[in-house]
């Protein structure tokens, strides 16, 4: 938490001092939820700012964070055992005794880093068996909640679509990068309450004094519930540009979405993950953090954006998303596509291959492998856009087998567990042009928030 917007808090009754903290020095604290991340404020809108922090109500209106993002809390907090947590501490804190001062951002680089690359050197495993994978939980020194987060029954089709490993960097990275949104809302505020001061003078008038009204006015609760509603909330919600707000409905209602003479695309992602992908004013600004790295189904050896006309694949990664972080906020990024801008384009700019064709198999298999696609394949690497079946198993397992020959239908992703699930996937450069041109207007992020969880798992609890 920066300085003057921590003091705020606590005058505000929002944040609780540091607890002591251990021989990493740090210690943890209790923040509001609402005032977590930039778009938190909507999504726990029912709770009320005024709620005491030791009172019963009080449990569930705060969570707890680490003091430092650079502590032996934060990597309780993204997911690793305490005994394992004091482990990982006392290896960075030896790696750092030898090594040059950095400024803080290059730090909190190198800390996510440090811990992942301890990830990088253990066993894995991408069984159907859940022992094997708690098992391999177990060695990582992942916490139990961390496990049940992981292991939920409800995701185990996702699941087993990638391997041990690979879930369990993605949602530490995902934890830390929502700590890192902590952050940013942190600094955020503090910068509004000093232009503030400036704007007001600096007599006698505190950080806890920046609020209007009177002094009766601030006495009462509920009065305060609302100025603080006015002040910090559109402070936060400033901080995250592009983000639908949205106070009823929910983000299920994307899947109804009209554009007339357009393909809408779908993408399920945390928030702190696209950071930068508009302006201040709200305008695309960013677009590559939308990248992913390779290897992916269609490419090896470069990043692509991937997107899925099908709302239920979005949901479904949003959801299991939100289930492995519910502190962090998550998003759908949706963007619609004019059906011209696709109907003019070559038959060497977009390029269609699907399950079970020979084309797709191999493609497949190759690009898993991080092997380049022979000549006759050209087509898929060098398109703008290629429109295909989306791959389901782990790339160790297209390691495994000797011939794409060998790939089944369960290689294949079903959102509805009926139908073969298709992507949208853009080159890292002539693909970026495309979307830049033909869809900057049209994209949106709407947040994927807790009730949309909660309706998640009991409209899709009959097919897990």
């Amino acid at each position: 938490m920066s300085p003057l917007d921590a003091q705020d808090l606590q005058n505000t009754g929002l944040l609780s001092p540091p607890s002591p903290g251990g021989s990493s020095g740090g210690g943890s604290r209790r923040l509001h939820k609402r005032r977590l991340n930039r778009s938190s404020d909507e999504e726990h809108y029912n709770i009320p700012l005024d709620v005491p922090m030791q009172s019963p109500a009080g449990s569930h209106a705060f969570q707890e964070i680490p003091e430092f993002l650079i502590s032996r809390e934060a990597l309780v907090h993204v997911g690793f055992s305490d005994h394992r947590a004091a482990f990982l501490w006392n290896e960075w804190s030896m790696y750092m005794a030898g090594m040059p001062q950095h400024d803080i951002d290059d730090l909190q680089v190198d800390f996510i880093s440090f811990i992942l690359n301890r990830l990088d050197q253990q066993v894995n495993t991408w069984s159907d068996t859940n022992s094997e994978w708690r098992s391999c939980l177990n060695s990582y020194g992942m916490s139990d909640e961390f496990q049940a987060a992981i292991m939920d029954p409800n995701f185990k089709y996702l699941r087993t679509s990638e391997s041990c490993h690979y879930w369990t960097k993605d949602t530490v990275e995902m934890r830390f990068a929502g700590l890192q949104d902590i952050q940013r809302a942190s600094r955020l505020r503090e910068a509004s309450l000093r232009q503030r001061s400036t704007q007001h003078g600096s007599s006698g008038a505190g950080p806890s004094h920046s609020r209007s009204g009177s002094a009766a006015e601030r006495d009462d609760s509920s009065a305060r519930g609302h100025r603080r509603n006015r002040t910090s909330s559109s402070i936060q919600r400033l901080g995250a540009p592009g983000v639908q707000l949205r106070t009823m409905g929910t983000a299920s209602a994307l899947a109804a979405a009209n554009a007339p003479g357009c393909t809408m695309l779908f993408k399920g992602i945390d928030n702190a993950r696209i950071h930068g992908l508009f302006s201040e004013s709200g305008n695309l600004q960013d677009i590559t953090v939308l990248q992913s790295s390779p290897p992916g189904d269609f490419s090896g050896n470069q990043s692509r954006y991937y997107f899925s006309p099908d709302y239920k694949v979005a949901e479904y990664y949003a959801a299991y998303a939100k289930r492995r972080n519910s502190v962090s906020a998550v998003c759908i990024v949706s963007l619609a596509i004019p059906n011209a801008a696709l109907e003019q384009m070559q038959s060497t700019e977009l390029v269609r291959i699907y399950w079970p064709s020979e084309e797709w198999k191999e493609t497949v298999w190759l690009s898993r492998r991080r092997q380049l696609l022979p000549s006759r394949l050209a087509m898929v690497s060098q398109a703008t856009v290629v429109i295909g079946t989306i791959a389901k198993r782990p790339d160790e397992a297209y390691h495994r087998i000797q011939s794409f020959n060998e790939i089944t239908e369960n290689y294949i992703l079903k959102a509805d567990r009926l139908n073969p699930s298709v992507q949208f996937v853009f080159h890292y450069r002539r693909g970026k042009d495309f979307l830049e041109q033909h869809a900057a207007q049209t994209m949106r992020v709407t947040p994927f928030v807790n009730s949309d969880l909660t309706a998640w798992l009991q409209a899709n609890g009959s097919f897990l």
